[in-house]
């Protein structure tokens, strides 16, 4: 480990350690992690349960259908100024 911490410096070797804790915790059951970090783990929960609730279908199909919107709106505003700028020549 020590050559590692040469190559990467102190933080470098830091993040290994974390990498290695974590995955110990992968192994082990759930709440050993809550049991050792409860702030840490109900932080995780309460950003996960936000991130499902709100990326729901209905936001993401209305996300899907202003992002379809944008470029026709541009569209449309360019064929509305160059068409208004036709008929301005006409009368003139």
């Amino acid at each position: 480990m020590r050559g590692a911490q040469d190559a990467m410096g102190d933080a470098g070797g830091k993040m290994l350690g974390e990498i290695s804790t974590m995955t110990g915790y992968v192994r082990a059951p759930k709440t050993t992690y809550v049991v050792k970090h409860p702030i840490r783990a109900m932080r995780m929960a309460r950003v996960r349960r936000d991130l499902e609730e709100a990326l729901t279908p209905g936001r993401i199909a209305l996300g899907l259908g202003v992002l379809a919107a944008i470029p026709a709106g541009i569209w449309f505003a360019r064929r509305y100024r160059d068409w208004r700028q036709a008929n301005a020549e006409v009368e003139a």
